[in-house]
């Protein structure tokens, strides 16, 4: 009995694996990156669309005319802060080194004791502060890291020694904007 179920199986998945074109495979997964599954058969060629949550990496940070792009970590409290964006927040300062806003809302936590501290770096302190760093130095307390600025230079002048307003929204593709522009 287990003979003839597996000369069924062979000739069944030999009969559907004849008319895999692979290169047409490729080309359909290279042109749709939301593609997660092709399924090609001799008979058939379609094209199974497995949409996955878009995972935003890369968030805007405005103060006054400048503009910092943040990338952000893969984690819980990255993609909880997302589902509060966009936000125009007036941040206070503290110490001459950072910036804080305690959120309307708490966000997940996975705290860790970073040694030192980066101008650019942005975190949560507790569950609901969010906090920008703009200098470097070394802390004995615990964050969870959001993001960093790819490119800090400037972020002290931008956001000077008194409390400020920052914007912070998340970066849209070339397609979403090439969207925008064609529904103008």
């Amino acid at each position: 009995m287990r003979r003839i179920l597996y000369g069924v199986l062979m000739v069944s998945l030999a009969f559907n694996l004849s008319g895999w074109d692979s290169k047409l495979a490729n080309e359909i997964i290279q042109k749709n990156p939301i593609v997660k599954t092709v399924h090609l058969t001799k008979k058939t060629q379609k094209v199974v669309n497995t949409p996955e949550k878009v995972t935003v990496t890369e968030l805007k940070l405005t103060v006054g005319k400048e503009t910092f792009n943040v990338q952000l970590y893969e984690n819980k409290t990255s993609q909880a802060l997302i589902e509060l964006l966009p936000m125009t927040v007036d941040m206070g300062e503290m110490n001459g080194n950072e910036k804080y806003y305690y959120l309307s809302k708490k966000l997940p936590i996975a705290l860790e004791q970073p040694s030192d501290i980066h101008a650019g770096d942005l975190m949560l302190y507790g569950s609901d502060c969010l906090v920008l760093f703009y200098e470097n130095f070394s802390s004995a307390y615990q964050y969870t890291r959001i993001g960093s600025i790819e490119d800090a230079d400037g972020l002290a002048q931008a956001l000077g020694n008194k409390n400020c307003s920052v914007t912070i929204d998340i970066v849209k593709n070339n397609k979403d904007k090439d969207k925008e522009k064609s529904n103008e």
